[in-house]
């Protein structure tokens, strides 16, 4: 018997960037560059991260992140934006996040 979990608007779902980009076009290089640059690595202190190795994450609250790995040592890297005084952004992500899932 296959188990399916509950979609809840806390299931994080995975979208590309084109996504992003075609769908919060006015933000989507504040939400990318903020959130590539504020993972810090705690192995290395590198700020920099690995070219082209990236995941990006939302859910149905209008959460963002973005998880990818550090450029000098590899350790893998979790970048959360704080949307919370951002309530145009946070709806655009809420709006993708249900025609992703429905």
């Amino acid at each position: 018997m296959n188990s399916v979990k509950p979609l809840t608007y806390t299931t994080e779902i995975r979208i590309s960037f084109n996504e992003l980009a075609l769908h919060l076009r006015e933000h989507c290089d504040f939400l990318w560059h903020f959130a590539r640059k504020m993972a810090r690595c705690h192995r290395c202190s590198s700020e920099e991260p690995a070219p082209g190795d990236f995941r990006i994450y939302i859910n149905g609250r209008g959460d963002f992140a973005i998880y990818h790995r550090c450029g000098d040592c590899a350790y893998p890297l979790h970048s959360y934006v704080d949307l919370s005084q951002e309530r145009q952004i946070r709806s655009g992500l809420r709006k993708l996040w249900l025609t992703k899932v429905n």
